[in-house]
């Protein structure tokens, strides 16, 4: 049975931002970057037991690209929920919420 994804509203917005940079630097790289994270969602759909980094948190990288998203798992109802989409090129004691 697959997994449901629930995006967070953060991470909704921290995807639409990542899209727009990319998309002001090149339409083309843009779309990669979507593709990618949709090719990272039906993965996590098939198998969301990635790397246990904080916790209970996982997270997935996005291919070919400096992102990462972080995700914790419900396995009994079959859900993941995407809390964030990381730049992992920034400063983690600057730029990220904790």
């Amino acid at each position: 049975m697959a997994f449901e994804l629930i995006i967070d509203y953060r991470a909704d917005l921290e995807i639409d931002q990542a899209i727009e940079y990319h998309q002001a630097k090149s339409n083309n790289k843009a779309l990669r970057l979507f593709n990618a994270i949709q090719e990272a969602y039906d993965v996590l759909r098939k198998n969301p037991f990635f790397e246990n980094r904080y916790a209970h948190i996982h997270c997935l990288p996005i291919l070919k690209f400096h992102y990462m998203l972080h995700f914790t798992i419900n396995e009994p109802s079959k859900t993941v929920y995407i809390h964030a989409l990381i730049n992992t090129n920034k400063n983690p004691d600057t730029s990220w919420v904790k």
